[in-house]
């Protein structure tokens, strides 16, 4: 880019739908550079839609997920680099209380320089195996219907749980109240909360719904100095309700998908590809095109 020569590749997940997110590497070459970056970006053109922006840097692939997670945990601290604001968002986007403006947040993952050194608490310090007899002893499963452990277990410090906000609206808080009670010291340094419909082991329907149901500045809290709450879950169940329409997922019906597998092979196109609709009816809530909470 003509204005950021520093930009070396830039990645929008699927997961993301474009502007939801977007990894950027840059070539680094003095501090504060990061931060720059994602000022700048934040600004320039289309890119002013972006919801979540991180910005890394050093030999990273960031299309490889893992890795990026691993990189982006070890050169992040979250009382430094996290910068939150507000702006224009897409048109699209159903999470901000305001239509087509609302939270981003930006993330410095970048490799950090000595002058930025000073005072860091960088989060990814790897696991301790007796942390998982805690674990499993501290969730109320009245409250937390499914988790997933599996990052954690691979030295990534992220917890996915998933909880039934239509079944108690107060559910959302009376976890962060969990959490803070038992995990002080942030053993889990990012917890994503979603839905009890979402399948916490499909890591991208996971980052599709909080990218996609979350407002960076609204539904971010920190549990601890080295631990955030990332609320993901369809906000149209929170406690007074929400101020617009919350869109239900859009899905054919068994009845359409069954004619079409029916007759795929008559049509000639190749192999059967099954529906993802099939997955995606257990997100389907009471309503049509918009959620209804009667």
């Amino acid at each position: 880019m003509a204005i950021l020569p520093e930009i070396e590749d830039f990645h929008m997940p699927d997961a993301g739908i474009a502007h939801n997110l977007v990894i950027v590497k840059i070539k680094k070459s003095y501090p504060g550079q990061g931060m720059k970056v994602i000022s700048s970006l934040f600004g320039a053109g289309q890119m002013m839609f972006t919801k979540y922006l991180v910005v890394v840097s050093g030999d990273i692939n960031i299309r490889n997920y893992k890795d990026l997670l691993v990189h982006t945990f070890a050169n992040v601290d979250f009382n430094k680099d996290l910068l939150f604001s507000h702006g224009p968002l897409d048109v699209l986007d159903h999470s901000s209380d305001t239509f087509s403006f609302g939270g981003k947040l930006g993330v410095d993952a970048t490799i950090k320089l000595v002058e930025e050194e000073t005072d860091r608490n960088n989060i990814g310090q790897g696991n301790n195996p007796t942390d998982f007899n805690f674990i499993n002893n501290f969730f109320d499963r009245n409250l937390i219907k499914k988790f997933n452990l599996n990052l954690f277990e691979d030295n990534i410090p992220i917890l996915i749980i998933a909880v039934n906000r239509f079944e108690d609206v107060d559910v959302i808080e009376k976890v962060k109240c969990l959490f803070k009670t038992n995990d002080p010291d942030g053993i889990f340094n990012l917890i994503l909360s979603v839905d009890h419909t979402v399948d916490p082991y499909d890591f991208n329907m996971v980052a599709w719904q909080v990218l996609g149901n979350s407002d960076p500045q609204r539904d971010h809290e920190y549990i601890s100095p080295t631990s955030i709450f990332i609320d993901g879950t369809i906000k149209a169940y929170r406690k007074g309700g929400f101020p617009r329409k919350w869109p239900n997922v859009v899905c054919s019906s068994i009845e359409t998908i069954t004619a079409i597998d029916q007759k795929w092979e008559s049509l000639g196109i190749g192999p059967l590809i099954h529906s993802p609709s099939v997955i995606n009816l257990e997100l389907y809530r009471n309503g049509t095109d918009e959620i209804n909470i009667k």
